[in-house]
């Protein structure tokens, strides 16, 4: 008994420890899902970066498309102006052909001049109104024309400006979608590694845990033996403290009976009534008889729990 109650306490040492490892492995359980959490958050959180720098990139883009379509007004207008230059350069066509005819007729004048003397004053005024007009014209071609040669070197100046500003912008934003793709290539990565580390911890928690709680059951089987065969040896005990008792009994009478000092046919009396006491009360080999038939029972009902345990 108290060897088995030292293997109890044993055990319970054991299941004290292994309940302290299972609150261990708990906590862990407990740490690596608070893990998992801020992780999920940071996450998160990345994912909202990367919306925020989609969207200044759409942003940027509507910007440039907007730039777009102003450089293509300002080509429209160029070419607008364009167009008005040819239609000068053809009034200028126009003014010249006219300038030729005046001339032709100035030179039929000159012929006729010889004839007609009194029309040399009129014709000598109309022609230097038309010379007047013809650099007046003139005049007013080269300013236009040079205003409309400045205007077209500063639109194009500016034109190219804004261009390089376009083209600087794009390069900056390739850069930045680049770099803004590797974080974000790389943060998925880490995160997909993490994962799969937790996962994979988290596996062999919870196989730990299963193991362990084999364990216990095991161990609570053999509790469970243990105290079977406990309830069994003090049964045990108890029926062997009753045959001492009965034996004690027997034993108290046989004495009582020798102390009478009765004559030779009452001590025959006495022997023969004592042998028939002894066979009443048992003798050794009925009292062995019944120890085996005890222990083969006894032996018999543990075989049948144990085959009972072992089918649950």
């Amino acid at each position: 008994i108290g060897e088995c109650e030292e293997k109890c306490c044993r055990y319970q040492h054991s299941l004290d420890e292994k309940e302290a490892e299972l609150d261990q492995t708990e906590q862990r359980l407990k740490r690596a899902n608070c893990e998992i959490q801020s992780m999920c958050s940071k996450a998160k959180e990345l994912e909202e970066t990367r919306d925020c720098y989609f969207r200044q990139f759409n942003e940027q883009k509507v910007q440039f498309s907007e730039l777009c379509q102003e450089a293509r007004l300002q080509k429209e207008q160029l070419d607008r102006i364009s167009d008005e230059n040819t239609e000068t350069k053809r009034d200028l066509g126009c003014c010249t052909r006219e300038l030729d005819g005046i001339r032709r007729e100035a030179d039929e004048l000159r012929m006729a001049l010889q004839d007609k003397d009194c029309a040399l004053c009129r014709l000598q005024e109309e022609k230097n109104c038309l010379v007047g007009k013809v650099t007046n014209l003139q005049c007013r071609l080269e300013s236009e024309t040079s205003q409309l040669s400045q205007q077209m070197a500063d639109m194009k100046y500016r034109l190219e400006k804004e261009v390089e500003q376009m083209r600087t912008c794009e390069l900056e934003l390739e850069e930045t979608n680049a770099g803004l793709q590797q974080k974000v290539s790389i943060g998925q990565r880490q995160l997909a590694q993490l994962e799969k580390c937790y996962y994979q911890k988290v596996d062999a928690l919870h196989r730990e845990n299963q193991m362990l709680q084999s364990k216990l059951a095991d161990k609570e089987d053999q509790l469970q033996a243990t105290k079977d065969c406990v309830t069994l040896k003090e049964s045990e005990i108890m029926r062997l403290k009753l045959r001492l008792c009965s034996m004690d009994q027997c034993n108290s009478h046989l004495e009582k009976g020798s102390d009478m000092g009765l004559s030779g046919s009452a001590c025959g009396c006495n022997a023969a009534k004592n042998k028939r006491r002894s066979l009443s009360c048992g003798g050794p080999t009925s009292r062995c008889a019944e120890w085996k038939a005890t222990a083969a029972t006894n032996r018999i009902k543990e075989q049948e729990k144990d085959s009972e345990k072992r089918e649950c």
